[in-house]
């Protein structure tokens, strides 16, 4: 659609003006045929007249006699028919009637100008002469013609463009655009621009025939893509309608993950505990930027900045105390800044106690009734959790058999005779205790043979 109106166009304009070129030659050729028909018709004298009248009207009669042959002859233009013969009558009869000395003034012929010019000059000269002086006066009313013309070639509204599209918006606002507003015909364009979308602003918002109108872009527009529409308005109810697009990218978004870092060290242990990845996610459109600075030495980072997502290895370095160490790593960014707690954990591994120590037991059974249990502690003078089991003769009990300790707990342990099926003899078994904290062993004895006197 818009390729066919450019088209027709291209085509209407050079073809309007051809006609009106046209059509001010033939008004003026048919006033130029009325006024030397007019003059001839009423004769030298007259042409003296006329001329004299003239040279000697003030420039405000001259103007005024102009003017009142001028709307005359418009009239009659719009007042005619499509006849050319009738046109020709309608101005013929103007110039009969509006040319006359009268209307400039007082007609003061020179007597001695006149014989000169009967002597040395033949009739048909001198009216030719009196006939360009006149037509002189007569030229004036060529602007008259475009009176004509608005009505034959009204104003018509052009546009540049029907659509404006100002890109993608960052953080700064794009620099305004422009199109024009055009008038193809004849008549007088007036127009105004506006828009409904506040975020478009228009200057100026109105003018006259041609015009060139700057578009730009107001405030803040909200994240999206936008769209918004130009109107155009001309006072002779033509209206065009210019759309606009602008894609706003919403602001930088940054999060973290994980929010908290924590590691344990094993004291002892050459091999420091793995790094782990601080991930940077932004969220928005526009270009996120972000640093990051740790405040304690024993926190490493693979990298300091970066642009939108990225990922940060953070490591621990350095020869520390058992304890609880805490840290911060600060990511700072065009967004909002974020705090990343860091806790380093040194603790010693698990290590195995007993008590007693050394684990001596002994039992005595000269019954089938058992002896009473006895106990001993199992104790993690470690950081990290100790895992145990305890192993044993099967005549020897030991409740629990197994656990798991955290680092500084401990744990009491019965340990029994199980006296069914066993004989009447001496007994002597051991008890071997496994843990990730070291091992220990222990003995048990049973008496149980009767001695005899």
């Amino acid at each position: 659609m818009q390729d066919s109106e450019q088209s027709d166009s291209l085509i209407k304009t050079p073809v309007q003006k051809l006609v009106g070129d046209l059509t001010e030659k033939y008004v003026r050729e048919t006033v130029k045929q009325s006024a030397q028909k007019i003059l001839q018709k009423k004769g030298q004298q007259f042409s003296r007249e006329m001329d004299c009248a003239w040279k000697d009207a003030s420039e405000k009669d001259k103007e005024q006699f102009s003017k009142d042959l001028e709307d005359r002859i418009s009239r009659e233009i719009l007042n005619s028919s499509t006849d050319a013969i009738d046109l020709q009558k309608r101005i013929d009869s103007v110039i009969d009637e509006q040319i006359n000395p009268a209307k400039l003034g007082p007609v003061r012929l020179e007597p001695s100008r006149k014989s000169r010019e009967i002597e040395t000059t033949s009739s048909k000269k001198t009216l030719k002469g009196y006939l360009i002086k006149i037509f002189i006066a007569l030229l004036l009313i060529s602007a008259g013609i475009y009176f004509a013309l608005p009505v034959i070639f009204p104003a018509e509204l052009s546009v540049s463009t029907t659509k404006l599209d100002f890109g993608i918006m960052e953080q700064r606002v794009p620099s305004p655009l422009t199109f024009s507003i055009n008038n193809q015909g004849r008549g007088t364009l007036t127009w105004n621009v506006y828009s409904d979308d506040p975020w478009i602003g228009l200057e100026p918002a109105s003018g006259t025939n041609d015009g060139l109108v700057t578009v730009s872009i107001r405030g803040k527009p909200q994240a999206g893509a936008l769209k918004g529409v130009i109107n155009v308005q001309a006072d002779s109810h033509q209206s065009r309608r210019i759309e606009v697009s602008l894609r706003v990218l919403s602001a930088p978004g940054i999060s973290i993950h994980p929010p908290i870092l924590t590691f344990i060290k094993r004291l002892g242990e050459r091999q420091r505990p793995a790094s782990q990845t601080l991930r940077i996610i932004n969220s928005g459109e526009q270009t996120l930027e972000w640093n990051a600075a740790a405040d304690r030495s024993w926190i490493t980072m693979s990298n300091y900045e970066g642009i939108n997502d990225g990922e940060v290895q953070v490591g621990i370095n350095g020869d520390q105390r058992p304890g609880t160490y805490h840290g911060t790593i600060a990511i700072i960014s065009n967004d909002k800044n974020i705090d990343v707690p860091v806790t380093l954990e040194v603790i010693e591994p698990a290590r195995l106690s007993v008590s007693p120590n050394p684990l001596n037991f002994d039992f005595q059974a000269y019954t089938a009734q058992p002896p009473d249990p006895q106990t001993f502690s199992i104790a993690n003078n470690g950081g990290e959790p100790m895992s145990w089991h305890i192993s044993s003769e099967p005549w020897i009990t030991a409740t629990p058999t197994s656990g798991e300790l955290q680092g500084g707990s401990s744990q009491e342990i019965s340990i029994g005779i199980d006296t069914l099926n066993l004989d009447y003899t001496d007994r002597i078994g051991n008890l071997a205790i496994d843990s990730n904290g070291g091992s220990a062993t222990g003995r048990v004895q049973l008496k149980r043979a009767i001695m005899l006197k």
